[in-house]
């Protein structure tokens, strides 16, 4: 992630992130994008889960994974 774009969710206080992950075997047919959720403040992931989703939220977009809201970054790129 660019330090430019760092600097923005830091300026925003966004303490999660969702960032996109490799798909394997375990990831459901029906999934499109597999994510993970990164903690800012940690600077480690937030737990051990992947999210199968459907469909991406638009990047920027905060959504929420089990007790986490996470602004989606995508590949971080």
């Amino acid at each position: 992630m660019s330090a430019n774009r760092k600097a923005q969710l830091k300026a925003k206080k966004v303490r999660y992130i969702a960032v996109d992950t490799e798909k394997d075997a375990k990831t459901s047919q029906q999934a499109k994008k597999s994510v993970m959720v990164w903690d800012t403040d940690k600077h480690q992931i937030a737990n051990d889960k992947v999210y199968d989703i459907q469909k991406s939220p638009p990047v920027g977009q905060t959504a929420k994974f089990d007790r986490y809201s996470a602004e989606y970054v995508g590949s971080g790129s």
